[in-house]
């Protein structure tokens, strides 16, 4: 009995790590929500810039891939609940692209931090809405 209790307990702090203020959902599935977009040339060039600076600041898994549309960490594995990266620059018009964040981890319970805090964090930083990496 002592050890199911223990594990609950257990499971409970770690979950409380994951989880999001319910006064911070409807602002972060608001910034996750805005498109990341650019304009062919500097405004390009500088967005493609900040998702790096942003990837390598904020991934503990090292960069696999880089190239001009795609940026991606090695993958999550093993239970790890530290997120794995995709970053993707498509055309989404005749001078427009679209810049793409996905994350993923290998744990059951959620990655750490939420992709939801990530994502806004990622969109702020590389639209320059936020000068700093949260």
């Amino acid at each position: 009995m002592r050890m199911i209790l223990l594990t609950a307990c257990l499971l409970c702090v770690a979950g409380c790590d994951m989880m999001v203020a319910p006064w911070q959902l409807s602002d972060l599935r608001h910034k996750a929500r805005q498109p990341v977009t650019c304009e062919t040339g500097k405004d390009c060039d500088e967005k493609w810039a900040r998702a790096l600076q942003w990837v390598k600041r904020k991934s503990k898994l090292p960069i696999a891939t880089q190239s001009g549309s795609l940026i991606k960490t090695a993958p999550s594995a093993n239970l790890n609940s530290d997120p794995a990266f995709t970053i993707t620059k498509a055309a989404a018009g005749d001078t427009t692209y679209r810049i793409d964040f996905a994350a993923d981890c290998d744990d059951g319970f959620g990655c750490t931090p939420p992709i939801l805090k990530l994502k806004a964090s990622f969109v702020e930083f590389v639209t320059g809405t936020s000068q700093k990496i949260q």
